[in-house]
């Protein structure tokens, strides 16, 4: 082995990424701790460095924090004790889901079916503010998560998730169902590919976005089989042909979403608010890339999915959207080929994926190269800056995003969010994000919800920060100016 293969594998995190149990037990080395290095690490990985893990990471060291966050979990990360009684104060903790969705529904019912034209009116006003009210409790829930989370790596990849596969909350009843969406794809962010790809294609929120609660043996919508290819599993160079796309969109014929109890006919099968009727499903034999589908109704759709998030055009779009996500540029064809490799061995398991692609040398060597998109910008500045013991308040950071082009379920189109560079340092962004830093330092005690003092950011003695932007921050007359400053910074905007 040369002396540099060595050195790599001994001072990057790669003995933590493979399992090492010791190494927790371990003092942590030089390396592991270098402030410089864990900042970098943390501001990629996860938002931001922020007080608490950085403290968390010096004392275990940044393999065994890499290790640790890296350990799948089927729940969403716990938050602070008082933001969790927030949220068992909204709606949807209140309330399954089935049952929220049918109350807004006789809502807007009853509000349509008022003779008097006044009281339709403050009917179907009271419906649409009750709507929006569900909207704004499902955009704090995911903001405070990746504000206060413990685990923020499962955060970002729950974002990852979210816009990969993306919904969006302006069509229909959707606005009630995407806090339970995001929650169940932020639970499995860290698990199996194939378990994610159940939890959205089936879910109510991706039924209803993409038309297939109007799919029927013949009477045909292609539009959740071809997004099921094209975006979520294959890639649009994956190999497909439209006869796949017709297969896989008959194979989804009958899979909607299930209106109120009422006499449907023991054949119906349920899963929460998910519904299989046989009745409206296409039994004609199927062949799909190039192999028949075996099973019939509901089976043949889980064989359909099985089949999909094995295959190795899978394998090839997951890992590259995962890698430049991760990276903030395109893998190298050699990196590529490792983690489509990975995905493959594992079975799709993302842990694993990102252990290989976290161990090796590109991810390093990109630190400081990437380009916060408007959520990553965002919620770092909330995480980095944030107040001890202070409560975050959401409305005004989601419309931050929201005027930078990329909120929480706001996405009109399937295909997610950009995740290029290109798509958000024009400019026109730039000159707005500028425009918004200085916002951000004014409001700052009202997002927090208390009149504390204006937060500063670190004076860049690790290295982080250029001589010439300590230059610019000294300058500042005030701590919000400096604070907007610093959000400004080419540092900043990095990851």
């Amino acid at each position: 082995m040369s002396v540099l293969r060595r050195r790599l594998l001994l001072t990057a995190p790669a003995l933590a990424l493979a399992g090492c149990a010791d190494l927790a037990r371990t003092p942590p080395s030089a390396a592991d701790t270098n402030p410089s290095r864990v900042r970098r690490w943390l501001v990629r990985l996860a938002w931001g460095a922020d007080a608490d893990t950085l403290a968390q990471v010096r004392q275990t060291g940044l393999s065994a924090w890499v290790s640790q966050q890296l350990q799948p979990t089927t729940t969403a990360a716990p938050l602070p004790a008082a933001l969790q009684a927030r949220l068992a104060e909204q709606t949807t903790a209140r309330s399954d889901l089935s049952t929220l969705v049918w109350q807004m529904q006789a809502q807007r019912k009853e509000a349509v079916g008022l003779a008097d034209p006044q009281a339709r009116e403050k009917a179907f006003k009271a419906w649409q503010q009750a709507m929006a009210q569900l909207q704004q409790e499902a955009a704090a829930r995911h903001l405070w998560r990746a504000v206060h989370s413990p685990r923020p790596l499962q955060s970002r990849l729950g974002w990852f998730w979210l816009n990969h596969f993306n919904v969006f909350q302006g069509k229909q009843d959707l606005r009630a169902m995407v806090a339970d969406y995001d929650e169940q794809l932020q639970a499995q962010a860290l698990g199996r590919f194939r378990d994610l790809l159940g939890v959205a294609l089936m879910h109510p929120a991706m039924l209803r976005y993409l038309d297939n609660d109007q799919n029927a043996a013949g009477r045909l919508n292609e539009n959740l089989g071809r997004e099921l290819l094209e975006l979520h599993t294959l890639g649009v160079d994956g190999g497909y042909t439209q006869a796949d796309v017709l297969a896989a969109a008959r194979a989804l014929t009958g899979l909607g979403v299930a209106q109120p109890p009422e006499p449907r006919g023991p054949s119906v099968q349920r899963r929460g608010l998910m519904a299989f009727n046989p009745a409206r499903h296409d039994n004609a034999p199927k062949v799909l890339l190039g192999e028949p589908l075996p099973g019939q109704g509901l089976a043949q759709v889980e064989a359909m999915l099985d089949r999909l998030a094995r295959h190795p055009a899978t394998a090839r779009h997951i890992t590259r959207r995962l890698a430049l996500y991760l990276l903030g540029q395109p893998p190298s064809p050699a990196l590529h080929q490792q983690l489509a490799q990975r995905f493959l061995d594992s079975d799709g398991r993302i842990a694993e994926v990102l252990r290989t692609l976290l161990a090796h040398p590109e991810f390093e060597a990109s630190l400081g190269q990437g380009f916060k998109d408007p959520v990553h910008w965002v919620v770092s500045a909330l995480r980095e800056q944030r107040p001890p013991g202070a409560g975050l308040q959401p409305d005004l950071p989601v419309s931050w995003m929201a005027r930078l082009g990329e909120a929480p379920y706001q996405r009109g189109t399937p295909d997610g969010y950009p995740l290029e560079r290109t798509a958000w340092a024009a400019p026109g962004q730039l000159a707005l994000r500028f425009e918004l830093a200085r916002s951000m330092a004014l409001r700052w005690p009202t997002v927090w919800g208390q009149a504390a003092d204006t937060p500063l950011p670190a004076d860049g003695a690790d290295g982080s920060t250029s001589a010439s932007t300590r230059e610019v921050l000294a300058s500042a007359r005030r701590p919000a100016e400096r604070l907007a400053l610093w959000w400004s910074s080419p540092e900043f905007m990095s990851h």
